[in-house]
């Protein structure tokens, strides 16, 4: 059920390049190998992805150095996360991206960070504004610590998935980091700051500052230090800013050595009834509904005012409506949504959708049983473990874990990453 933001025009202004710099942009990309001769007596630098190497009686022209990359690509890199895409509500966030893009425009503040409770859309925001920045060649790179495990990933090796990150999108910084890789072993977390990233991006000599995104940055155990190290990064908004979500304002909450940061936060708040009303519009006609008894205009509206402008519970009840082992039909299931009689808007109400739909799923009290040490056991685990160990941590038969993952699907609104089906 994809849906996307159309690409504002307002964005296209803002971050449209100088006319000379995306004439030189094109002049780049359609240059032919040059001849020796052009560049007798050069000396070592870049035009666009190409090295020009000069030695006393020779020249010698290449892309960037494939020992060069082939070190890069010995970083740690972020996991692929493309099947984890959370669904856009086509323009519901079109006002916010306006004024964060003009905040992040006109601001010298180093870090702007976006807040707000869990399924208001902070990760499909920060998706969105990692893709409009990259079309307007203004992301450095962009991580989304809330799609895999961060506990084993401390702030050295994060800073260096974002060098990785850099390198793969700016190929032209590539040098700086491999620089970074022979200079920074065993040296200070600002200094692998400074080397990894801040060199890296000034090298590029871009008219802009680049935009590192960072997403669930408060489900990270080493956030705080991480915030703390980059105020070294203050007087150098000119080159880098970041950009980073999570649920708590980090000002407010009081986080460890935010003081030192300049910062600016944004409380993002529910979407419009609108949008949330088209959506259900739109993908209640995809349900496979059964005797013709499909959602009412009526149901539409008690749907919408129930979700409490959070999408991921407008998109929690349309997986539960389309999920086809439910032994209840999807009009029952229906009329049990709409028909709570307690109003319950934002994260209550999205609790009060999990627990009907949990009692649904695992009814008779065995089936609660199961469920309850299936969870316990996850909320224990510290490692991933093969289904055979999990088992026996569990105390589960195998086939009944399978049965209990089967059973939660129906909660699921985005696809696995990629080998995890």
């Amino acid at each position: 059920m994809p849906l996307n933001f159309k690409r504002l025009n307002f964005l296209s202004r803002l971050f449209s390049l100088p006319k000379n710099r995306a004439n030189n942009s094109t002049d780049e990309r359609s240059q032919t190998r040059p001849s020796r001769s052009m560049f007798r007596g050069a000396h070592h630098f870049h035009i666009g992805e190409l090295r020009i190497l000069n030695a006393p009686n020779a020249t010698q022209v290449n892309e960037v150095d494939n020992i060069e990359r082939g070190r890069l690509d010995t970083l740690p890199k972020r996991p692929d996360t493309s099947g984890m895409r959370v669904e856009y509500l086509a323009n519901s966030r079109q006002p916010e991206v306006e004024e964060l893009c003009k905040r992040e425009s006109s601001s010298t503040d180093l870090v702007l960070c976006i807040h707000g409770p869990a399924g208001i859309g902070k990760s499909t925001l920060a998706r969105h504004l990692s893709d409009e920045f990259r079309l307007a060649d203004r992301l450095a790179a962009s991580l989304f610590l809330g799609a895999f495990a961060t506990d084993a990933f401390g702030p050295e090796t994060i800073i260096k998935m974002i060098a990785h990150e850099i390198g793969s999108i700016h190929a032209r910084a590539i040098p700086k980091i491999v620089e970074a890789m022979d200079q920074c072993h065993g040296t200070s977390l600002e200094n692998h700051l400074q080397k990894y990233i801040l060199e890296p991006l000034r090298s590029l000599n871009h008219s802009h500052p680049l935009i590192i995104i960072i997403d669930a940055m408060d489900e990270w155990r080493d956030a705080a230090i991480f915030i703390g190290a980059i105020a070294l990064l203050n007087s150098e908004s000119s080159v880098v800013k970041f950009i980073l979500t999570g649920r708590l304002n980090p000002c407010t909450s009081r986080m460890p050595g935010i003081d030192s940061v300049s910062i600016y936060t944004y409380s993002l708040g529910p979407i419009s009834k609108e949008v949330i009303k088209s959506y259900f519009e739109r993908y209640l006609a995809t349900i496979r509904w059964v005797d013709g008894r499909k959602a009412s205009p009526a149901d539409v509206e008690k749907l919408t005012e129930l979700s409490g402008g959070l999408p991921v519970w407008a998109s929690t009840v349309i997986a539960l409506l389309s999920h086809p082992l439910h032994e209840s039909p999807p009009h029952k299931i229906l009329a049990e949504i709409v028909g709570n009689r307690h109003l319950i808007g934002g994260a209550d109400g999205l609790g009060e959708l999990y627990r009907n739909a949990l009692g649904r799923l695992f009814p008779s009290l065995g089936d609660q049983k199961l469920f309850r040490r299936y969870i316990g056991a996850i909320i224990a685990l510290q490692e991933s473990l093969s289904l055979l160990d999990f088992s026996i941590l569990a105390g589960i038969p195998p086939h009944l874990i399978d049965r209990i993952q089967l059973s939660l699907t129906a909660l699921q609104t985005r696809s696995p990453p990629p080998g995890k089906e």
